[in-house]
């Protein structure tokens, strides 16, 4: 496979390979020419892994899910069975299911910056382990898209894979899972263009964007809040706090402290009980410093 993917790039791009983002180029004389793709895309701010494997699959010209199928080949069957859906949950990189070193140097990037465009690091630090889990953040994940920032930058954010947030909080207009043949939207299809319906062929950019209600962002923005606080600097200690912020309000039955309840919900769950309790960031801000002053 790399033979010929570099006797490809040698007939296509005799004098140099292009890197899209940072315009970085990659002279024939270079040794990472025998390494790399002939064109390369870095992460973009927020960006989701599957997007950039999509926007890698749309420069070099090739059909969606090659450069996952690229990856998948070299390494044993232990690593493929996160990828036998057209939609994997890669809300975080489970441990063995894909060879993030592998793609790292394929694109001339670090391992570290291919592992930020998932979950994965918040997600560990928050439940205390090295190998967190997709259901720590979202159970039921379903693929959606914002039409809105594919046509900006053919961007796939992070941000799709929260629960209960369902508008770009950048666009303000709907996720949208569906086309508008009514075929399910799928991240890879090997009979499809990268970012397109498999289906009827539509470009997801020209899916329709629908504005969403000032009420319905100001929703959603309280669990954008929470998000932010327990993704930015979120760990366990003060996810027990916040657990007992939710069993102190004699509103609705207690969410459960127990010693590792914690650690049986998700994220999205926790931001669910702490929204509908009327809380924000701030109340538990107040109960940590009132708890730490007993």
């Amino acid at each position: 496979m790399r033979d010929a993917l570099s006797s490809r790039c040698s007939a296509q791009c005799p004098l140099e390979r292009t890197r899209y983002d940072q315009m970085q180029t990659i002279y024939i004389d270079d040794p990472a020419w025998q390494t790399t793709f002939q064109h390369l895309v870095a992460p973009q701010h927020d960006e989701w892994l599957p997007g950039l494997l999509l926007r890698c699959d749309e420069v070099n010209g090739w059909g969606s899910r090659t450069t996952l199928a690229h990856l998948l080949r070299p390494g044993p069957e232990k690593f493929h069975r996160c990828w036998r859906t057209g939609t994997p949950n890669l809300i975080v990189i489970p441990h063995s299911s894909l060879n993030l070193d592998y793609l790292a140097q394929l694109l001339a990037v670090s391992t570290s910056a291919l592992l930020g465009t998932t979950y994965h690091a918040e997600l560990a630090r928050i439940y205390d382990t090295a190998k967190p889990l997709p259901r720590y953040l979202n159970p039921s994940f379903s693929f959606r898209v914002c039409p809105a920032c594919l046509v900006e930058a053919r961007l796939l954010r992070r941000t799709l894979t929260l629960p209960h947030i369902t508008f770009c909080p950048q666009h303000q207009v709907a996720f949208v899972g569906t086309c508008q043949c009514g075929t399910a939207l799928q991240l890879f299809h090997q009979q499809a263009l990268p970012f397109t319906c498999h289906t009827c062929g539509l470009h997801w950019a020209h899916l329709p964007q629908i504005k969403a209600s000032p009420e319905h962002i100001a929703w959603e923005q309280k669990f954008l809040s929470w998000y932010e606080v327990f993704l930015s600097r979120g760990t366990p200690l003060m996810v027990r706090y916040a657990l007992q912020l939710i069993d102190a309000s004699p509103l609705v039955p207690p969410f459960g402290t127990r010693s590792s309840a914690w650690k049986r919900n998700s994220l999205g769950a926790l931001a669910d009980s702490l929204v509908k309790r009327g809380r924000a960031p701030q109340d538990l801000i107040t109960w940590m410093e009132r708890v730490s002053r007993l």
